[in-house]
């Protein structure tokens, strides 16, 4: 599901801009409309005195992005492919919205001259619109001090409302009917060397038995959730050192999303054993941009004996050791990239963590739970990232440059023989 919202000053035209969106019979969701329901509750006539109290007591009392949770079960109620927002006054509001939405939150702004928005409320026939010029400069300056501005600035799309009424319309209709016939807002080819690389791409019912909000999956509709670029090499000489020493190069983009009140993550898995061994392989990432979080979780039969989690910014990398499995988390609001380096010749195990329902602990918006599944889970530890300088690991250095200096990564392959670089790794 798309979500576009509609951001602007008092008159700009956002209202205007949810008429066209009806007319081509995309639902609307109206913030104000969300404010004016709970002014209803309260027994309170829908005054603009009135509406703004209202919104700046729920502000106030629940966050700066207290209406914009009450609109989302209403948005995800229509379960269209497309679904305008009306009303977004603030950053805080913003955010809300791209963390439930991740790529597929769109915010166009919408600007308008002072004078000319005067003439155009005076002429709407709304409650709580207003009369005189001064009460239009006290609800800008209300709305300014929700956090307007900064919203504003960090719209998708700006237009400028100073032209004819039917022009701005047919401006719109032209925008929404790129966004319905997009599939995505995120260009999901990424450039690799002289390569354009198509991904491998996870939906969410590829994922349905480890998500935590049954309630909230049981009324989500299928969509891409991340994208795995596998095997790459900046050219054919680097794709035949990386195959002859049997480990390969992967890049994985998870956009921000939340899942219900789930953080987005990865499937999670746990890797074999080395051939005549009891040793598993390991595996390293490093964040190429945004932030994120790697839990691993360590089995011992039914139990777990250890869960450690890695929070990694940007040029870190984080070693995954011999015996843990592991999921990656996007917490952030930022598109999470990050690359790999892992053994070639084995297939992840995915069977143990579906079969619970997912990783030992799942990371929510506002808390962390124990998966109860799990018959005896230990507390959740908390790890800096290993980039450690013996196996070639600097941060903000890019580990692909290591195929220059391939026998850096021989741990990946024959961990049994590096015991040493593993333990005490995490404490």
């Amino acid at each position: 599901m798309k979500l576009i919202a509609f951001v602007g000053m008092p008159g700009s035209g956002k209202s205007e801009a949810s008429t066209v969106a009806r007319s081509m019979k995309i639902p609307v969701v109206s913030m104000g409309d969300v404010v004016r329901e709970e002014a209803a509750k309260c027994g309170l006539p829908p005054t603009d005195e009135n509406i703004g109290g209202i919104g700046t007591a729920l502000r106030r009392n629940e966050g700066m992005d207290a209406i914009s949770k009450r609109c989302v079960p209403k948005i995800r109620a229509y379960g269209g492919d497309v679904v305008v927002i009306d009303g977004t006054r603030n950053i805080e509001e913003v955010n809300y919205f791209k963390k439930q939405f991740g790529i597929d939150f769109m915010l166009i702004a919408i600007n308008a001259p002072f004078d000319l928005r005067f003439e155009r409320v005076k002429k709407r026939a709304r409650s709580d619109d207003i009369t005189g010029i001064e009460e239009l400069k006290r609800r800008d300056e209300r709305e300014k001090g929700w956090g307007f501005d900064k919203a504003m600035e960090l719209a998708d799309i700006t237009i400028n409302n100073t032209s004819s009424l039917k022009e701005f319309q047919e401006e719109i209709r032209k925008l929404l009917s790129i966004q319905i016939h997009n599939e995505s807002s995120m260009d999901t080819i990424i450039e690799f060397g002289t390569k354009r690389v198509k991904p491998n791409v996870r939906m969410l019912f590829d994922m349905k038995d480890v998500i935590y909000d049954r309630k909230w999956l049981s009324s989500a509709s299928n969509f891409q959730l991340y994208y795995m670029y596998r095997d790459l090499s900046l050219s054919k000489n680097d794709a035949q050192v990386v195959k002859e020493h049997g480990i390969r190069y992967d890049i994985t983009v998870i956009p921000p999303r939340m899942l219900g009140c789930e953080f987005v993550k990865t499937a999670g898995h746990y890797h074999p054993c080395v051939h005549g061994t009891d040793v598993t392989f390991p595996e390293v990432y490093e964040v190429l941009r945004g932030e994120a979080n790697y839990v691993m979780q360590k089995p011992d039969n039914d139990s777990i004996k250890d869960v450690i989690m890695v929070k990694a910014k940007q040029g870190d990398k984080v070693i995954i050791p011999p015996g843990y499995g592991h999921l990656t988390i996007n917490a952030s609001n930022k598109v999470l990239k990050m690359a790999n380096w892992v053994a070639r010749d084995f297939e992840s195990i995915y069977s143990p963590i579906k079969e619970k329902g997912g990783g030992a602990y799942f990371i929510l918006e506002d808390n962390i739970v124990r998966n109860q599944a799990y018959e005896n889970v230990p507390e959740l530890r908390v790890s800096a990232p290993t980039n450690i300088k013996e196996t070639g690991f600097v941060k903000n250095k890019e580990m692909y440059r290591l195929v220059r200096d391939i026998g850096k990564l021989k741990f990946l392959t024959e961990p049994q023989e590096y015991r040493w670089l593993f333990e005490g790794m995490y404490g």
